[in-house]
């Protein structure tokens, strides 16, 4: 602002003269306006009027013929796929009206489905909703044409185990051509074993191929990840067979194999979903085997996030002892109620239970021990009582550490007490006893005569008559040996059998006897008696054993 006499005075604005009109402004030269614009960039201003000029077409680089054969082929492509968009709705309209009609398939309907699908099996064993249509080929194909089917897939079977809807595609092919296809796999998946480990859905199809192979091609296969160095040493003794006696044959190679085995175990732990399957469980095992007491706590606390689903596998136990072994107070007890979930499942399966009776073994907190275990053992006791698995978690419990119930194999590892256990094995046994007396006894008065009837229910009356013999009055050592089929047999024949009545004289001959009428008569007489034969053996089904149990 110019300053003046009587202070800062502030600059007017300049207004544009609107009086004159657009034709009476004066015109500034344009010599004079390129001259300032030269000033201003230092480069004088080309005139844009050629910019505004429509552009030319551009001629094509490949020539007319390029060019019309790019269009003949891609009408080809487009006339193709139009055609297999055709091809598959004809097939999922044959697939939805058997779905519906519950028809069985025809071999002329099965060998419509490979003549519109041939060419293109892959494409629609990659897609979620065509990839049916592969899988009832297989499925309810004959051999001749399963084996079109595979000859066809044969070269992207690998690419298939990957996929999300093409692995269901190779576990069928497992399924239905179980003489040709595990051994074609095994080829396949040679040196790929870890990355399929990785991967969710080949994880998934190895699953199935251990159920087509026997244990000494799963070791095989399992065997690849641990390195060339395990190779090295294996050659070098072949007498040795389990992984630990391998290993410890050399201490410098045995520090490398266990690192790297290490690198790979918490590269599958770390991922969120681990596929479980008989593989990785062999190398989870066959790692805490040779693992460190520094990162045994590590791994524990890795392999507890993941360990439900290996509880029903045969080495469910072991993994289930290590990680109870190498974890805190705080863990066993959150161990606890993540078994809670499925605690009815492990109580009755095959190796569900074992690993319930290191529960029951090595955790020393009372209270969290009935709130997650006992309650529900006490509440399915009827059912446990006739179950082949259930029974022998309740006698554990009656008579612990014994060998008269369960096999020294799995005895002997429940003795080892571990050193962070602090309870008396006297005070934890006799707590759990006492929790389950009044059950127990109520049972056994309840179901007394059924309990009678089985050798496994028998031995666990006999357990329960040692445990409480003052309460128990009422079971009978004659009872406990139990009847011979045999005596049983003649008991029941003698109470059946009748009188039998004075033979008559059979009638002088007729013509209705020449016209075969007594014959029709002895047929419905043996009618009659296999009807009431089909009435007393429903009777019998009806008493017969339950769950689990012969006589």
């Amino acid at each position: 602002m110019p300053y003046t006499e009587q202070g800062y005075k502030p600059k007017q604005r300049k207004h544009k003269d609107t009086s004159k009109s657009d034709h009476e402004k004066p015109h500034q030269n344009t010599h004079q306006k390129s001259q300032q614009n030269k000033n201003k960039s230092g480069i004088k201003r080309q005139n844009n009027s050629k910019y505004t000029q429509p552009l030319k077409q551009r001629s094509n680089p490949f020539g007319a013929k390029v060019s019309d054969e790019l269009k003949k082929e891609y009408q080809e492509k487009k006339q193709r796929k139009e055609s297999n968009e055709d091809a598959i709705n004809q097939m999922k309209f044959l697939i939805n009206s058997h779905s519906n009609t519950h028809k069985k398939w025809s071999a002329g309907e099965i060998e419509q489905l490979i003549t519109l699908s041939r060419s293109s099996m892959y494409e629609l064993s990659i897609k979620p909703d065509a990839s049916r249509i592969i899988q009832t080929i297989i499925k309810n194909g004959d051999n001749e044409q399963r084996q079109t089917v595979l000859t066809e897939l044969k070269p992207k079977i690998f690419d298939l185990t990957k996929d999300q809807y093409g692995h269901h595609v190779v576990k069928k092919l497992l399924k239905y051509c179980s003489k040709i296809v595990p051994s074609l796999l095994l080829e396949l998946y040679h040196t790929h074993i870890f990355e399929m480990l990785m991967q969710k859905f080949s994880s998934d199809v190895l699953k199935t191929l251990c159920e087509f192979i026997n244990k000494t091609q799963q070791r095989k296969l399992i065997e690849e990840v641990y390195g060339a160095q395990y190779e090295f040493l294996k050659s070098k003794n072949p007498e040795l067979k389990t992984f630990s006696e391998v290993i410890n044959s050399n201490d410098t190679l045995k520090n490398v194999i266990c690192k790297d085995l290490k690198d790979k175990v918490f590269k599958i732990l770390n991922k969120q979903h681990v596929s479980t399957n008989p593989l990785l469980a062999q190398l989870l095992i066959d790692y805490i085997s040779c693992v460190d007491e520094k990162d045994a706590s590590e791994v524990a606390a890795s392999l507890r996030e993941h360990l439900q689903q290996f509880l029903t596998l045969p080495e469910g136990p072991k993994l289930m002892k290590f990680v109870i072994i190498h974890s805190s107070a705080k863990a066993r007890k959150g161990l606890l109620k993540e078994c809670k979930e499925n605690l009815i499942t492990l109580m009755t399966d095959k190796f569900g239970h074992y690993c319930i009776l290191y529960l029951l073994r090595h955790v020393d907190d009372k209270m969290a021990l009935k709130k997650y275990v006992l309650d529900s053992i006490e509440a399915m006791t009827q059912k446990l009582v006739f179950d082949k698995c259930g029974i022998e978690l309740l006698e554990f419990i009656l008579d612990p550490l014994s060998t008269h119930f369960l096999p020294p194999s799995i005895i002997d590892p429940l003795k080892e007490k571990g050193s962070f256990t602090l309870k008396d094995d006297d005070i934890r046994f006799k707590d759990m006893l006492t929790e389950l007396k009044p059950t127990l006894l109520d049972i056994c008065q309840k179901e007394y005569k059924s309990l009678t009837k089985f050798k496994p229910t028998r031995r666990f009356l006999t357990a329960v008559k040692k445990s409480f013999p003052e309460e128990t009055t009422f079971i009978i050592d004659e009872d406990l040996k139990g009847k011979k089929v045999g005596e049983e047999n003649k008991a029941e024949e003698i109470q059946e059998e009748k009188p039998k009545e004075p033979s008559q004289p059979l009638p002088v001959e007729t013509d209705a006897v020449m016209k075969g009428e007594e014959v029709d008569d002895i047929k419905e007489i043996k009618k009659e008696v296999a009807e009431a034969k089909a009435e007393k053996a429903k009777e019998m089904k009806k008493k017969v054993n339950k769950k689990g149990y012969s006589k």
